[in-house]
């Protein structure tokens, strides 16, 4: 129940990020979404300077890996930078892009082998041996890619193909997950009386059936329609991040718990970061393929073509300067939202059949034994 106590906190803040953002956003500017992190982090800084105790802490003598500190933090500063910026700047097309995906992977190649070798690592790698632990991570990092990925492409989808403004969006997320407030408490009393294995495949089949669901969006769909597959990936979500953190954790000895819990965090947050750069990227792509499909049946042989224009021409390219500009210009921009829509559709569709491996990884994990404890701080 702490656990999911502490998780229920955890999500707090993403529930109401994005309908604050929107309120910011319209009653202000977007720099703002920004500048509110600054009081906030100075809050939670002073609440955790004198708040948080460890009376029986005790510190550990044995010396510390700088060598490993120094290589993690170089390879992941390098990687978040080519996964937030590489679509933007095209990729391997430039060179800041290329030489930084090198370091990150010279540096993350090389902690991987140096921690498997010093004596002492600030990482402990071989926790991956355990099998369910290494299928509950999984798991895991499927998880961030979905979630974070989805909320990004349904974003996008609410503005660039029904226009809503950023708080109308915000208010989008907010009715879509509220219902997480209750579901984490439920699961928390649920994970030690039923088997976590079946509450995992539940809000697997809930995530998935949300990004199926997205994935048959058109132009002209309701709020209720939009609200509704992400109330189902806010119970899917709800019901599954308590008892993967059980199976993950309870999986291993005691004295790994601690690497083994940042290990866990850190998959989730490189699943997000990875999902978001390769949504942005198929969505950019597939925009392009799809309106070079669709122009290629669109020509002046096409019954298509003649039958949209004069409909233009006799309505409101009537009044235009150029009226035959006009209505060419009318069916380019209704073929480029057509090519759109067809995109997030795709997206939507491919990151659900990638997530389905979710639930065959559920089959490698064991029941933990009873008695057994989530450690909150795996959240």
């Amino acid at each position: 129940m702490a656990g999911a106590l502490f998780g229920l906190g955890a999500i707090t803040g993403p529930l109401l990020g994005p309908t604050i953002g929107g309120y910011l956003v319209e009653w202000s500017s977007w720099h703002w979404i920004f500048f509110v992190n600054i009081p906030i982090g100075a809050i939670a800084a002073s609440i955790a300077w004198t708040q948080i105790r460890e009376p029986a802490f005790v510190a550990d003598r044995s010396p510390v890996d700088r060598f490993g500190i120094a290589l993690l933090a170089i390879g992941m500063v390098s990687l978040q930078y080519v996964l937030e910026e590489g679509n933007r700047d095209g990729w391997f097309e430039s060179r800041t892009i290329t030489l930084l995906a090198v370091v990150a992977g010279i540096a993350l190649v090389g902690f991987v082998s140096h921690e498997l070798e010093v004596p002492h690592p600030v990482v402990q790698l071989r926790v991956f041996a355990n099998r369910a632990y290494a299928a509950a991570t999984a798991v895991n990092f499927l998880v961030g890619t979905a979630i974070f990925a989805g909320s990004l492409l349904l974003s996008l989808y609410c503005g660039t193909v029904m226009h809503y403004r950023a708080l109308d969006i915000g208010r989008v997320f907010l009715m879509g997950t509220w219902i997480q407030l209750f579901i984490f408490p439920l699961a928390g009393r649920l994970v030690t009386r039923v088997d976590p294995r079946l509450l995992l495949l539940i809000a697997n089949a809930g995530i998935f059936t949300s990004l199926w669901m997205n994935g048959h969006l058109t132009a002209n769909a309701s709020m209720r329609s939009i609200v509704t597959p992400l109330f189902v990936r806010a119970v899917g979500t709800g019901f599954g991040f308590v008892p993967l953190t059980f199976l993950a954790v309870a999986s291993l000895r005691a004295v790994d718990r601690p690497g083994g819990t940042a290990l866990f965090n850190l998959t989730r947050e490189l699943g997000a970061s990875i999902g978001t750069a390769w949504m942005s990227t198929m969505l950019d792509r597939h925009t392009k393929q799809s309106f070079t499909f669709i122009t290629s049946h669109v020509d002046a042989y096409s019954s298509l073509v003649p039958e949209q224009s004069s409909l233009l021409l006799r309505g409101p390219g009537s009044r235009l300067y150029d009226p035959g500009r006009g209505a060419l210009a009318a069916l380019q921009q209704r073929i480029s939202g057509q090519a759109l829509l067809s995109s997030f559709n795709a997206c939507f569709m491919l990151l659900a059949v990638a997530f389905a491996f979710a639930t065959l990884l559920v089959f490698f994990m064991k029941r933990p034994q009873a008695g057994g404890s989530v450690d909150a701080a795996a959240h």
